[in-house]
């Protein structure tokens, strides 16, 4: 099973881990981080893929934190792909991902040092879809919840 974690936005994150367990991540602006996913779905074919996306709710002080609505862009976007390659998709809660420590995703290199972190948000959220489904076992992670 191949997975893919984003946390979307106008530059976003995009993790993601392969049937091999090869992980991967990147932080771009978010039609390149487009690009990305669609050519991971496109190796993918004929393996089951899970995506999970950060989830953006819009309320009325939105306008006031941001101007930009890239988020609610791209998270259409991932689902339209999803839907093209026959991917599970779910929304993933912004706290969800906290479960994943920086420690724990240092000890996997998963961790990154970036500009707006948004690539180690996204491995976190794959942390989160991985345990999910039984991808990888980390029972440290949940002793500490």
């Amino acid at each position: 099973m191949n997975l893919i974690a984003v946390d979307p936005g106008k530059v976003a994150g995009v993790a993601m881990l392969n049937s091999l367990g090869h992980f991967q991540s990147v932080e771009a602006p978010w039609p390149e981080a487009m690009d990305t996913i669609d050519g991971f779905l496109a190796v993918s074919r004929g393996i089951q893929v899970a995506m999970a996306v950060e989830s953006f709710h819009i309320t009325a002080r939105t306008h006031r934190l941001t101007a930009q609505l890239d988020a609610p862009y791209m998270i259409g976007a991932c689902m339209w792909a999803a839907h093209l390659r026959n991917c599970a998709f779910m929304l993933q809660a912004p706290a969800e991902r906290l479960i994943a420590k920086k420690a724990f995703l240092k000890s996997r290199d998963w961790w990154f040092p970036t500009k707006d972190n948004h690539r180690n948000d996204a491995a976190a959220h794959l942390v989160v879809l991985a345990l999910r489904y039984k991808v990888i076992h980390a029972p440290e992670l949940l002793e500490e919840q």
